[in-house]
């Protein structure tokens, strides 16, 4: 859930190395569990994240995550994003919640495309 959470915090889309830092913070290999970019590869593997290949400005690729197809079916984001206010102990304003969670007109927007 905190990879996930990492991804929504972003706007639905995170940098590889934000999401390890990230995860960095939450996971010690010091308490026994495996480091963040095994448990970032398990979660590819299961289909909770989805690894995108971007270009930036200069043609260098640029490694992002988004959430899967399973973390959008089996979870959503309004679950994650439930799970962030309560970690954060914080209700998020009404700018974080358009960017997180697109409305309907968004949504035939993007269909248009």
């Amino acid at each position: 859930m905190m990879a996930m959470g990492a991804v929504l915090m972003e706007g639905c889309k995170i940098e590889e190395k934000l999401i390890i830092e990230r995860m960095g913070l939450f996971v010690t290999v010091d308490n026994g569990a495996p480091p963040a970019s095994v448990l970032i590869k398990d979660l590819l593997e299961q289909n909770y994240l989805a690894k995108v290949t971007e270009k930036d400005d200069e043609g260098h690729p640029l490694t992002f995550y988004t959430l899967g197809v399973r973390a959008e079916a089996e979870v959503g984001r309004e679950k994650i994003g439930s799970y962030l206010e309560h970690v954060f102990d914080e209700k998020m304003d009404a700018m974080c919640r358009n960017k997180i969670f697109p409305t309907a007109a968004d949504d035939a927007d993007d269909q248009d495309d």
